[in-house]
């Protein structure tokens, strides 16, 4: 059982550390975002999440565990995307402009 609830407080814990800021930025923001700024702001915010864990991991494991990118990654996509999502369901999100031909 306690597997079981260390599994979910480790899943609950990255949720909100990769999902915090691209999920306030989708259902705060007032003004329209551009796709770049929203990526650029997710890929910011995901990399210093890691960042974070990873530094905070070294110290106290005095540099034998670092926190794998890869789910940073993944969780940076999907929240980038569900950003995207709600952004575009509100209104908010700029598309690519399109160039004169």
């Amino acid at each position: 059982m306690y597997h079981y609830v260390s599994l979910l407080f480790v899943l609950l814990w990255t949720v909100t550390r990769y999902g915090a800021g691209p999920i306030l930025l989708a259902n705060k923001k007032k003004k329209p975002v551009c796709r770049w700024k929203l990526a650029t702001f997710c890929t910011l915010y995901t990399f210093f999440a890691w960042l974070a864990q990873t530094l905070f991991l070294s110290y106290y494991s005095n540099g034998r565990d670092i926190a794998n990118p890869t789910a940073a990654i993944v969780w940076g996509l999907i929240f980038h995307a569900h950003a995207r999502r709600v952004l575009r369901k509100r209104g908010l999100y700029e598309p690519p402009r399109q160039l004169p031909l």
